[in-house]
């Protein structure tokens, strides 16, 4: 849900972004009380977790009772606990992106409203000098800056923010599908800025750690893989890179995303390579 918010308050287009600094909040206001948000549509399911997350203390005694055990308690303990320091984020970012957004509004700018660019900039400026954000805040923030940047079709300055997000988050998340994530977008960012060789080097380092997160769903193995398949074309290598995504395809359907948009995307890409392998 912050993700949603955030990339709704940074959109490219004006008119994609938030109407107002109210609604902003107002939408930051419930990724913190668990609501459903304006930002994107929530499943079932996500209702449901934001459910427990709003009455953690009736959920707790109904799991403890039905566990009857120390475990089912722990385990509600730890949950209490990252939803905490979840918060604590969030807060964050919605006090950094609530200042970079009433900064950037035409009523106090008396101008025109400003661009994706400008927006990327301010917050790219203000992080800089901010240094009471929390390290999770800041890893984040940074990533929707770099993700702004190359949306705007200037990787070369998505780069250095992405190297900062992934310093931070080896500390904080070393093993994690988030790390590997921002490991595979700056190898995008590298490969777009030209820099195709450094960007096979960032993608090798990182595919051993993101294909342990292949069977819990995560994507990251998926991205770096066709990454190199990419790299491998351009080098004038079509017929082996096509190979290549064909082998991936058959990870793909044994994977827990064999069904649905990541598929049908991945199709698409493989009749590109295949295009430019005939």
């Amino acid at each position: 849900d912050l993700d949603a918010v955030v990339a709704r308050a940074l959109a490219r287009q004006p008119e994609e972004r938030y109407p107002s600094v109210a609604a902003l909040a107002e939408d930051l206001q419930n990724v913190l009380a668990h609501r459903p948000v304006q930002a994107r549509a929530s499943s079932w399911g996500d209702r449901s977790l934001k459910f427990v997350r709003r009455n953690p203390l009736a959920v707790a005694l109904s799991v403890a009772l039905v566990l009857a055990g120390g475990v089912g308690v722990a385990a509600t303990l730890w949950q209490a606990e990252r939803t905490t320091l979840q918060a604590a984020r969030a807060d964050a970012v919605r006090d950094f992106l609530l200042s970079l957004f009433r900064a950037a509004t035409p009523e106090e700018s008396q101008d025109q409203p400003p661009s994706a660019r400008d927006l990327a900039a301010e917050g790219e400026r203000r992080l800089s000098t901010d240094q009471r954000l929390p390290e999770a805040a800041r890893a984040e923030l940074l990533g929707v800056l770099a993700e702004v940047w190359m949306r705007t079709g200037e990787p070369q300055r998505s780069i250095p923010l992405l190297r900062q997000r992934i310093a931070l988050l080896q500390r904080d998340a070393p093993s994690s599908e988030t790390l590997a994530q921002a490991q595979a977008a700056l190898g995008n960012a590298l490969y777009f800025n030209d820099q195709v060789a450094e960007a096979e080097a960032v993608w090798r380092a990182a595919l051993g750690p993101a294909e342990r997160q292949r069977e819990a769903g995560g994507t990251a193995w998926l991205q770096i893989r066709q990454g190199l398949v990419n790299a491998r074309v351009q080098r004038g290598q079509a017929q082996e890179g096509l190979m290549d995504m064909l082998a991936l395809r058959q990870d793909l359907i044994r994977s827990p995303l064999h069904d649905g948009p990541v598929m049908a995307q991945f199709m698409n890409d493989l009749g590109d390579v295949y295009f430019q392998a005939s």
